[in-house]
């Protein structure tokens, strides 16, 4: 059953190691082969969320839901961020100040207006991923 070789050694010993080396490679294998799938699934975008169906009780005479004239008031105000800001920016509503100085990450909502000072750049990420850049001594007004 077990034989002892010239090294004095068992050469069952010997092959239950190269077994267990291949056993713990394989677990690394399987266990990396999970790790970048998860990693690119994670990548994806989720899909969009499905339109609200309309229930007859709520149809008025117009034939529209209440439901479907509250999510389109939802659904035409759109938000993006301000990804970079630097130096003096300063954040309008209308033709009121709403912050004297703009900070990285902000919402801004349409009908803002950005003015960049004499150091002032600024980077706006849309909700696509584009990005718009002001440069010093400029204005950017954020419409549909």
């Amino acid at each position: 059953m077990w034989h002892r070789g010239y090294s004095g050694t068992y050469r069952g010993a010997a092959s239950r190691a190269a077994a267990f080396r291949r056993f713990i490679a394989v677990i690394i294998a399987v266990a990396f082969g999970l790790t970048c799938g998860m990693a690119f699934s994670q990548d994806s975008t989720p899909p969009p969320p499905p339109d609200a169906q309309p229930s007859t009780a709520s149809m008025g005479d117009s034939g529209q839901s209440s439901t479907q004239n509250q999510n389109s008031a939802q659904n035409s105000v759109r938000a993006v961020r301000l990804s970079d800001v630097e130096g003096q920016v300063q954040v309008f509503q209308g033709d009121q100040a709403e912050f004297d100085q703009a900070e990285p990450n902000m919402p801004a909502v349409e009908g803002m207006r950005f003015v960049t000072g004499n150091n002032g750049r600024l980077e706006i990420e849309f909700e696509d991923g584009s990005v718009a850049r002001v440069t010093p001594n400029s204005s950017i007004q954020l419409t549909v």
